[in-house]
């Protein structure tokens, strides 16, 4: 039987038995469900971490042994580390947050369901209770269901697409399949030249890029932090953190136990606020990691669909979907994989063309943006490691004036 939250918050108290220093535990239980063609998987366990700071800096130690003897061995262990552990700023003092819509239960009822060929399928409950010396006593429940098609045509073209929902029933794997076959088409791949390009990027393509934009409104150290007020981005672009938004997957605390707070990031191509101290946006215990904005939704604008964007398109690329490609760093040029391209020839998508290797910088991007489509996908992370961690992305498709550069084929 799963554990009621009183029996997690007394597991957290527990946690912290005998400790002089400022600590915080997290107890959380979490029921993992997932489903590949051949392969079905079920989990279960109750963990612990504990969080140690001292001396300004922050040690954490995670244990499945709950006993009292597991979770000494697991404070004393996280005291050990904290001596060179990274540098820590206090805990948050307690606050309560926002309830939210965020868990079905059904999500780890019965067995996983069988996948066919290239579908991949998870689902996740978790329970999480956050303990601390300076009074927090937070509790949450969230659970998500991920959904994940991969195609491939003959010439050995690609493309991936992903949904997530805060209820596993919501996910229609046939639905999403017959989107990735039509949308990857068929037939022989025709050369694309290296050079800049107008695009019009599929809101997984869309995704992709804020997740990398995100990097540039966390912090401690954010490249924005001299350009709030300004323009960032085309006046198109109203960006937010919404941790509450009715398709994403809601949350209410972060890693400290602080609210998780809405943050309007963009709003009209300016750049409005940053995740940071006490925004609710900390990803790990005493500031450990920096703040990140999780819950990233992009309104949507007035065109109907990809074709419409594409229509004042005389020469560019139609690009579904992309994914990380190397490392990223925030406010610099990177790399991606673009997947499914399709040229677009007077205002039309046509002939398709191979995986390509592209390069752009996220901001830069968003700063040439001339249109967005009317409909929203919710879109998980390339990894979705855990309910209680677990974010999405709200993304329109998009017409991009330039800003993305083919390097060649991937």
């Amino acid at each position: 039987m799963a554990p009621t939250s009183d029996d997690l918050l007394a597991l957290a108290e527990r946690a912290l038995t005998g400790t002089r220093d400022a600590a915080q535990a997290t107890a959380w239980w979490e029921r993992q469900l997932s489903s590949t063609p051949g392969s079905a998987v079920t989990s279960e366990a109750v963990s612990v971490e504990v969080a140690v700071l001292r001396e300004a800096r922050v040690g954490t130690a995670v244990t499945t042994d709950v006993d009292d003897e597991g979770l000494r061995r697991a404070l004393d262990a996280a005291a050990g580390a904290a001596a060179t552990g990274p540098e820590a700023t206090p805990l948050p003092a307690p606050a309560p947050g926002r309830s939210h819509d965020g868990y079905d239960g059904s999500a780890i009822e019965g067995a996983p369901p069988a996948m066919g060929a290239g579908i991949g399928w998870r689902a996740a409950a978790a329970r999480t209770a956050i303990v601390s010396t300076r009074g927090v006593r937070a509790y949450e429940e969230r659970s998500f269901g991920d959904l994940r098609v991969r195609r491939h045509d003959a010439g050995g073209r690609s493309l991936e697409l992903s949904a997530t929902a805060v209820r596993p029933g919501d996910l229609q794997a046939d639905a999403l399949a017959e989107e990735a076959a039509a949308l990857l088409g068929g037939g022989e791949a025709v050369a694309v030249e290296p050079g800049e390009y107008e695009a019009v990027l599929g809101p997984w393509a869309v995704a992709e890029v804020l997740r990398r934009v995100a990097l540039s409104f966390g912090g401690p150290w954010s490249p924005l932090a001299d350009r709030l007020g300004q323009r960032v981005a085309a006046p198109a672009v109203n960006l937010s953190d919404s941790p509450r938004f009715a398709a994403t997957l809601p949350r209410s605390y972060d890693a400290e136990g602080c609210p998780r707070q809405p943050l309007p990031l963009i709003q009209d191509g300016v750049a409005h606020r940053l995740a940071g101290a006490g925004t609710g946006h900390a990803l790990g215990v005493g500031g450990a990691g920096g703040s990140l904005p999780e819950h990233l939704v992009l309104v949507g604008g007035g065109a109907t669909n990809i074709s419409e964007l594409a229509a004042p398109v005389p020469r560019g690329l139609f690009i579904p979907a992309l994914s990380l490609h190397g490392a990223w760093v925030a406010g610099r040029r990177g790399a991606a994989l673009a997947e499914g391209v399709r040229l677009v020839r007077d205002g039309e998508p046509a002939e398709p063309a191979p995986n390509l290797t592209v390069l752009f910088e996220p901001l830069e991007l968003l700063g040439r943006v001339q249109a967005l489509a009317a409909r929203q996908r919710t879109i998980p992370p390339p990894v979705q490691r855990s309910a209680r961690t677990a974010s999405a992305t709200v993304a329109p498709a998009a017409r991009v004036a330039g800003g993305l550069f083919v390097a060649g084929p991937a």
